[in-house]
């Protein structure tokens, strides 16, 4: 053997040595099965192809490679050259790729511990842990034990049968019940076995009794209400504790009255124009409105007068409010001689705005007997949609207040126009030859008076 290596040093100094000069080539005519030249080695196969080449470019071997000692690289060999890319591996360790880069390890595992990922960064070590009165983890030198916590471990002696329940019997412990019926509803028992309620027969119900079971019957009755024939129209009334009785419907117009705690009855219906008088205690009767009839006796003679009562309606526009000054008067109405004038009420139900010169926020208004006059209606706020009658601005005017006594609430015998008075704090109405300055607002009057045509 030492021979043979002898030999085949001899003969590759030799190659070395001739190839320094002019190369040399061993093989027969056709192929040469190695070429040494100054650029490096190639051998061939008898088919000529090159299977094994050494020169400037590095060592290339086509097919397998079988080394029977060890080879040393001087240095580290890269992962994407097959390699792990590391010089050292911690011992025990998980090895955890890493692309192209090193090969990692985690650290040895303790007793139960398991790599743990999170689907994005590398896994780590953890043991698995339970849950108190659950589940409960021990961990060993390569193992991993579960086992029922105290809250479920008295379960492990329980027979399960198909659709039973488990149900607590004290803390921590429990026994089974048996399904119920198709159609058994679960029922509670306080700090008892619970239990199933029997399916009720179609078409019954389930009637609630306390603290007791519920139980299934037929359609529910009122029992008060049985023996009694209710008619068409009629009134139920209570008799007594819990006891109902029918009151037959009364006649159109009508009109149902108490009877403390006798049955109720209806008051016949009174005849027209009649009105209803009470009597106290006693059932109120109809009755026709009592009239005053004049006088009789020596010397007196009498005659009847009339009096009617009237309502007149007025309606002011913002197109008519077009003078050049800061006032506008208008005449709203003329109350006849020998009146009475019982409320004046103005809607206002589109406020007034204006549109350029005049400001919307010194516009008011007052109503009266003449120009300015505040009999009807004191000074109000023509920039607002309101109902103007008395409201709590006191708008009321003077000679209706009926808070302020003055003429208790009404005004006698006025003969006079009545005056709306309307007056813009800045600028002017219009331009007093048929523009106005405004874009909204609407007046609406209603004076309600009495007529005495006296005898």
């Amino acid at each position: 053997m030492k021979k043979k290596i002898f030999i085949g040093l001899i003969v590759l100094l030799t190659l070395i040595v001739g190839i320094a000069f002019a190369g040399v080539q061993i093989g027969d005519k056709r192929y040469h099965f190695i070429t040494l030249t100054s650029e490096g080695l190639t051998i061939r196969d008898t088919f000529g192809d090159v299977v094994f080449t050494f020169g400037d470019d590095g060592l290339d071997i086509a097919g397998t490679l079988t080394v029977d000692g060890v080879v040393a690289l001087g240095t580290v060999l890269p992962v994407a050259s097959g390699g792990t890319g590391a010089t050292t591996l911690a011992d025990g360790g998980i090895l955890l790729g890493s692309g192209t880069s090193a090969i990692t390890a985690l650290g040895a595992a303790t007793n139960g511990q398991i790599p743990v990922g999170d689907g994005t960064t590398d896994p780590v070590l953890a043991t698995i842990t339970g849950t108190a009165d659950e589940v409960v983890v021990t961990n060993g030198a390569g193992s991993i034990t579960l086992s029922a916590g105290a809250g479920l471990s008295s379960l492990g002696g329980l027979t399960e049968t198909n659709g039973g329940l488990p149900y607590g019997t004290a803390d921590n412990a429990y026994a089974w019940l048996a399904a119920g019926a198709e159609g058994a509803l679960l029922m509670g028992n306080g700090a008892g076995a619970p239990s199933f309620l029997a399916a009720g027969t179609a078409g019954y119900y389930l009637i609630g009794a306390g603290a007791a079971d519920p139980v299934w019957t037929t359609q529910p009755t009122l029992t008060s209400l049985e023996g009694i024939t209710i008619t068409n129209g009629g009134i139920l009334y209570g008799t007594a504790a819990d006891t109902l009785a029918n009151l037959a419907a009364g006649a159109e117009g009508t009109l149902l009255m108490g009877n403390g705690a006798g049955a109720p009855s209806f008051l016949a219906a009174g005849a027209a124009y009649q009105v209803l008088r009470g009597a106290g205690a006693a059932d109120p009767t109809w009755a026709d409105i009592p009239i005053i009839t004049g006088g009789v006796g020596t010397g007196v003679t009498s005659t009847t007068g009339v009096f009617k009562s009237a309502m007149f309606k007025s309606v002011i526009s913002y197109t008519q409010f077009d003078s050049a000054g800061t006032t506008h008067d208008f005449t709203i109405g003329a109350v006849p001689d020998k009146s009475i004038i019982h409320a004046v009420v103005v809607d206002q139900s589109t406020a007034f705005v204006c549109a350029a010169v005049c400001t919307t926020a010194t516009l008011s208004a007052t109503l009266g007997t003449s120009a300015g006059d505040t009999s009807y209606l004191e000074s109000w706020d023509m920039d607002t949609g309101i109902l103007v009658w008395g409201d709590a601005d006191a708008e009321v005017g003077d000679k209706l207040d009926v808070a302020g006594n003055t003429n208790s609430g009404y005004i006698q015998w006025a003969s006079s126009d009545i005056i709306l008075r309307a007056t813009s704090g800045t600028g002017n109405w219009g331009d007093g030859a048929g523009a106005t300055n405004l874009n909204a607002g609407a007046l609406t009057f209603y004076v309600f008076y009495s007529i005495m045509d006296l005898p």
